[in-house]
Parts: C-alpha cells; structure tokens; sequence
C-alpha cells in the first residue's frame, strides 16, 4: 500500500517486493530524531530506498545522493552497466530540505536545464514532506498518499482508526502497529517487574550484610 502510493503503481501490479536489507534504527533514537532505512526491490527490476527521519536534516540533500549513488551502482561481478535498476531513494521527512522549493512531494531526476529532456530515468530522489500536509490542494487530498502521510503525522489511536477505514493496506498496517505496541508493552511490564525484583532482592542482601549475615551462593 506505501510502496503503491510513493511509486503511484496500482497494488496490483504489484507482484514482488524483497527487502534487501534488515530494517536499520539509526544510531541516535529519541523523541527528537527517529530515523528508519529499508531498501526493497520491487517487482525484480526496481530498487527502492525508503528513509524515515524525524530530526536533523541539514546534510540530506548530500546523503540522499550518496546513497542513491551507491543504490545504483550496486552490480554484480560480470554484469554490464546496462543491467543497472531503476534505484529511487524516497525521503519521508519531518520538514523540506530545500524550502525555497517546499512540496507535499517532489521528485528529482537528472535532466537537460535548457530542454527539461530526462537524461537517464533510472535515477531519482523523492521528498515526501510531512509539514506541508495542511498545505495540500484539494485534489492531492483524495489521494493514498494525503492518507498514508496523515499516517505518519497521526497523535492518537482514534486519528489511525479513522485513517484505517480508508483503505484495506492501511486498516493492515495500523492493526499490526497495535498488535506490535501491546507486545511492547507486555515486554516494558515484564521488564518493569523483573528490575523491580531485582532492587528487592538488593536491599535484602544490603540489609542482611548490615545485620552481618552472609550470603553464599
């Protein structure tokens, strides 16, 4: 459902999707920055980086480049440069990187300045902008898109539930986010009981060692 609203592909046609990397957290996870990097190969023939980051993005515009470079340039021994993929790095920030061309969401690609002509269409950056939601035309806000971004910006249950009734991909994504929140919660209880376990089985032995009982174990 994402995949189909960033790539605007019908799900559909849709046939494959491959991750080809482990979800990776970023180094620095707080309530200021959150930074996910998935990298998937969609339907054999196109590579996709999808960058989450809520935070600092003063170096994305270089990064991005960076790593779609590096995206397009990954080749096996013996293929040729033909057999390069489409490789697209898509950004779904907090915030432009580049407000003085500020969009609910734009796309980057290498093309003649004078002509517009595209010189390779197997090389693009899109910016997903979360801030400009309220900004959107009428027309962008009947869009799977407009939905899966006020996913993204959603505070409260009831804003995902309401957001869940607008497609089945998206119903799916929120009921298996609060499947894995209960887990998560169940595993913060557990870690909650066994730390407060392990404080009283502390003042017990620092109150036995006071009165000179030893413990051996």
């Amino acid at each position: 459902g994402l995949l189909s609203a960033l790539m605007y592909i019908p799900e559909t046609e849709i046939l494959s999707c491959t991750v080809l990397n482990p979800i990776m957290l970023g180094d620095v996870i707080n309530e200021k920055t959150c930074i996910l990097d998935i990298r998937v190969l969609l339907n054999g023939n196109r590579q996709i980086n999808l960058e989450m980051q809520m935070g600092d993005i003063s170096n994305w515009t270089d990064r991005s480049v960076f790593y779609l470079c590096k995206m397009f340039t990954d080749l096996e021994q013996g293929e040729d440069y033909t057999d390069t993929k489409t490789s697209v790095h898509i950004g779904i920030l907090n915030r432009t990187p580049l407000p003085e061309d500020a969009a609910f969401y734009n796309e980057y690609a290498l093309l003649n300045r004078k002509s517009g002509y595209e010189f390779n269409g197997k090389f693009i950056l899109r910016v997903l902008d979360l801030s400009y939601l309220d900004k959107v035309t009428e027309e962008e806000r009947n869009t799977p898109l407009y939905y899966w971004a006020s996913v993204f910006k959603a505070q409260t249950w009831k804003e995902l539930m309401i957001l869940a009734e607008k497609s089945e991909s998206i119903k799916k994504a929120v009921l298996k986010l609060h499947e894995l929140t209960g887990e998560e919660k169940v595993r913060l209880q557990c870690e909650a009981r066994a730390n407060k376990a392990e404080e009283q089985v502390k003042k017990l032995q620092e109150l036995l060692k006071k009165n000179g009982v030893s413990l051996k174990e």
